[in-house]
């Protein structure tokens, strides 16, 4: 965790806080004398608050905690938990600690505050006690607020928020709602519920500004015996849109809370860097050793998106064109070593890799494949890019009927129509962290407006967590694809295919994916 001698600072409007930690001596506390043997010696641990003039900052509280406990308003105070409040001096002092680690907080209100951790120990060669860092200045800065959503929050269980920095605890309301106020810096955050049945969810690094509520809108909290992880083949044409890369960022995200497994990873982008920005963000999420393919079919091209740059920016072991193999052998390769059923293959861009997928190896696919995630068409009918651009360009005018046609398992359709209006990553205009999700979005959108349409994302989440509460499946029927990459669902003859048909508002699935995508802190 980044420090915080970061120092935010508060007691007073405009003032600086000036905290001096003495110590003045042995003293005794006849408490705490062990059994009728020698006494045992503790720390009376002293302060000054004042303003830059010097004038006494007076009528702060101060709160002085061992590290590790979790502060609850609720309940008694714990082992080594001192507060008092400053004099008209701005003076305070706290009798009877014993040697150890502190977080000391002052604060005004809800509106000020600050806090830093201090330890206080013996001298090795005297009796005299002090405190490590026992002159602390910094400036004045309003608190900030971490509010968290609970996702799927049941009525009839708790839920808490643990932020490990201030040891704060604090429970969700019934609306699955947790709010707490803390001084500026970076918190790791533990979601957590009261049933041992889900897993807890932590997030390593969330930052909290100065006069800003910082959130984690639509916490997860996955079975903690559920499943095992999916194993997913994630196939885009990332290159020139963001939403490609976002898609993949989220399901890095699922990846890194248990709930799936990158198999491989590939490209219809004909461009020469195209699989190294795919490379770039596996390696900056810790899966460089993830396979990348390409679409091998024409020969590739000058980027005219954001995918030179983000290869020269970001670290990846691709540095040319040739060293990709052909994403349809990647696949391969990647399903070989998988259970029968087992593995979901999501496609967000053009359908080339699949269709060249099923057409070298079509029981393979058979087999091991468990369902097609397709982004593609509208719905009930319509015409879209990713059906109809697909077409245009390719030399088989039929490749993407064949493909729904002659697939040998589910297929799910996610239409356009499902994210169009559901905005995400908004939320990266303030992120803390960088990464190529944040630098695509500068290079491709204008700061604050780093919001997109869903529907790659959607994709993914829907891949690895199926509908549950977000979305309704129509399943009778199955769709047809026009010669011009229309397509119409038809509610008969069935098939074994279904279309994601949204329940409610956008508002809370765009909010579980904006907590998945800015809550990745850089590694």
């Amino acid at each position: 965790m980044k420090s915080l001698h970061r120092i935010a600072v508060a007691c007073a409007a405009a003032c600086l806080l000036l905290l001096t930690a003495c110590l003045f001596g042995t003293g005794t506390d006849p408490d705490r004398v062990a059994g009728g043997g020698s006494e045992t010696e503790y720390i009376s641990l002293t302060g000054l608050l004042t303003t830059p003039s010097g004038a006494a900052a007076a009528g702060c509280r101060i709160a002085i905690r061992p590290v590790g406990f979790l502060y609850d308003p609720e309940f008694p105070k714990g082992p080594g938990e001192r507060d008092t409040v400053t004099d008209a001096k701005g003076s305070f002092s706290v009798k009877g600690l014993p040697e150890g680690e502190y977080l000391v907080e002052a604060a005004q209100g809800d509106s000020l505050g600050f806090a830093v951790r201090t330890s206080v120990a013996a001298k090795p060669d005297d009796t005299v006690r002090n405190a490590v860092g026992a002159r602390l200045v910094g400036s004045l800065q309003p608190n900030g607020t971490l509010t968290v959503g609970i996702a799927e929050a049941k009525a009839d269980l708790d839920y808490y928020i643990l932020v490990f920095g201030m040891e704060r605890r604090a429970l969700a309301d019934s609306n699955g709602i947790a709010r707490v106020t803390l001084p500026p810096g970076a918190y790791r955050v533990r979601v957590i519920s009261g049933s041992r049945d889900l897993a807890p969810q932590t997030f390593s690094e969330v930052i909290i500004r100065s006069g800003s509520d910082t959130s984690l809108p639509s916490v997860f909290l996955p079975p903690a015996a559920g499943p095992a992880p999916v194993p997913l083949i994630f196939d885009c044409n990332i290159g020139f849109a963001v939403d490609d890369a976002a898609a993949l960022t989220l399901l890095h995200a699922m990846a890194d809370h248990g709930e799936a497994r990158i198999l491989a990873v590939g490209t219809t982008n004909p461009t020469f860097a195209s699989p190294s920005v795919l490379d770039a963000i596996d390696t900056y999420h810790g899966r460089g050793n993830v396979p990348v393919g390409a679409w091998k079919g024409e020969a590739p091209a000058a980027g005219n998106g954001y995918d030179q740059q983000i290869a020269s920016e970001f670290p990846h072991d691709l540095p040319a064109w040739d060293s990709v193999p052909d994403a349809a052998a990647v696949y391969r390769r990647a399903l070989e070593g998988q259970p029968d059923g087992s593995t979901v293959l999501v496609c967000t861009g053009d359908v080339r890799n699949a269709w060249a997928l099923l057409r070298a190896s079509r029981d393979l696919v058979a087999r091991k494949v468990k369902s097609l995630v397709l982004v593609g068409g509208k719905y009930p009918s319509g015409r879209e890019y990713n059906f109809a651009a697909g077409i245009a360009r390719d030399t088989l005018p039929n490749m993407i009927r064949e493909l729904v046609e002659g697939w040998p398992g589910p297929i799910r359709f996610v239409g356009t129509e499902t994210g169009d209006d559901m905005a995400t990553g908004g939320c990266l205009a303030s992120a803390g962290t960088g990464g190529p999700l944040k630098r695509i979005y500068d290079l491709r959108l204008t700061a604050p407006n780093y919001i997109r349409p869903s529907t790659d994302l959607i994709s993914v989440m829907v891949a690895v967590r199926g509908p549950r509460t977000y979305w309704d499946l129509v399943s009778e029927g199955g769709n047809v694809i026009g010669e011009d990459g229309s397509n119409v669902w038809n509610p008969a003859p069935d098939t074994d295919q279904d279309y994601l048909l949204r329940k409610g508002g956008p508002e809370a699935v765009g909010a579980a994916m904006d907590s998945l995508l800015c809550a990745i802190p850089a590694p």
